[in-house]
């Protein structure tokens, strides 16, 4: 166990290793609090009216429910008209003002919550569109959660930064050749390995634990086991999975795609045994994809990146239509099952496989040679 902790300590003191979680973590939350803002703005801006609204019709659209809105719109219309009729008879001197004011007093409670109403209609008209699998819900801590398929560039940056000096400061330094000749050597490497898998995973889980409890905070995320579809995002999702299970599945495919960024880096810098061209690698392999390729080709793709994404596994066909032909256009096709395991047994496979490469060429000579003969 001394070989484990000298790694660890190494690692994390004297490779920066602590600063760099540090700086991923409060920077990181930071970020999140000057960045965020909310999908639906009115939700947030009428936030009583609506919640007045929902506390009514909540859940699975029912025929009550759909009945209430419907007799509501209908009661708002009417205040609407007789609003505006009052007005021009006042005008036109056919009511006195005692009369205006009265009457008008009793049209505003009608329309006291009116914003709200608009609000929850417009959730209502699509919860309609298939009532099956949509709910009535406060949405706008769901989507911060789970997210719109963008890269956590600070989590990525951290990796980077993290993981690559763990076998390139062996080489700058010319103590690779030293362990190679120690029987400790391979389990110095497989020591590396375990450390930075731990780390990842650790900078990983505390960043979704950050990132639930700050919309958990500013939004709320009532209703977890609601469908996933409850959210516009992922309308066409034909996945039956809820709300708060999605967040648990992205989270866990977020978490590999952290490790398997890790491997990888350890995997190239075994292989480049320079800094700044690991971290070139490392960063292009990422990057590149993210601007270069469409949603549909980098979810095809065993990369770390679509893991790192994690989002557009659970959504459904995303369709874009052209103003001027109206001709339709899909952006993204959505992930099925079978691709979805496909991709992430490959994934584990290449993983697994770079690890292996990386103990062996880590490993003494002599001893790999001395086991054969025995």
């Amino acid at each position: 166990m001394s070989g484990f902790m000298y790694e660890v300590k190494k690692i994390m003191r004297c490779q920066r290793g602590l600063l760099h979680i540090a700086l991923v973590l409060l920077p990181g939350m930071v970020w999140l609090a000057l960045t965020d803002s909310p999908m639906d703005n009115a939700m947030e801006q009428y936030k009583n009216e609506y919640e007045w609204y929902l506390e009514k019709v909540n859940g699975y659209c029912s025929e009550a429910s759909s009945l209430y809105l419907e007799q509501e719109a209908e009661r708002i219309v009417e205040a609407k008209q007789k609003q505006s009729t009052l007005l021009e008879n006042y005008y036109d001197g056919k009511i006195s003002e005692s009369e205006y004011k009265k009457e008008s007093r009793e049209i505003e409670k009608v329309l006291e919550h009116q914003n709200g109403f608009e609000v929850i209609y417009q959730q209502y008209l699509y919860i309609c569109e298939n009532a099956g699998n949509r709910c009535f819900l406060q949405t706008n801590g769901w989507m911060g959660l789970l997210g719109k398929g963008t890269l956590n560039f600070i989590l990525f940056l951290g990796i980077l930064l993290l993981v690559t000096p763990v076998f390139c400061s062996e080489y700058s330094c010319q103590m690779d050749t030293l362990i190679l000749t120690s029987r400790e050597g391979r389990k110095s490497s497989l020591y590396k390995l375990l450390i930075m898998i731990a780390a990842v995973l650790f900078l990983s889980i505390s960043i979704s634990l950050m990132e639930y409890g700050f919309y958990r905070f500013k939004y709320g995320l009532p209703n977890g086991d609601y469908p996933i579809q409850s959210i516009r995002y992922f309308a066409e999702s034909n996945k039956s999975i809820s709300l708060f299970g999605a967040y648990l599945s992205i989270g866990l495919l977020r978490l590999f795609g952290g490790v398997f960024l890790a491997i990888f880096l350890m995997f190239v810098s075994v292989l480049a045994k320079k800094y700044a061209l690991t971290l070139l690698i490392g960063a292009a392999s990422v990057i590149l994809p993210y601007i270069g390729l469409s949603k549909t080709g980098i979810y095809r793709l065993p990369l770390p990146l679509p893991f790192l994404l994690g989002t557009d596994f659970f959504a459904g066909d995303i369709v874009s239509s052209d103003a001027l032909t109206g001709n339709e256009k899909i952006v993204f096709a959505q992930v099925d099952t079978i691709t979805l395991f496909t991709l992430l047994s490959v994934s584990v496979f290449l993983c697994f496989s770079a690890a292996l490469w990386i103990l062996r060429c880590n490993s003494n000579k002599w001893q790999l040679k001395s086991r054969k003969r025995r």
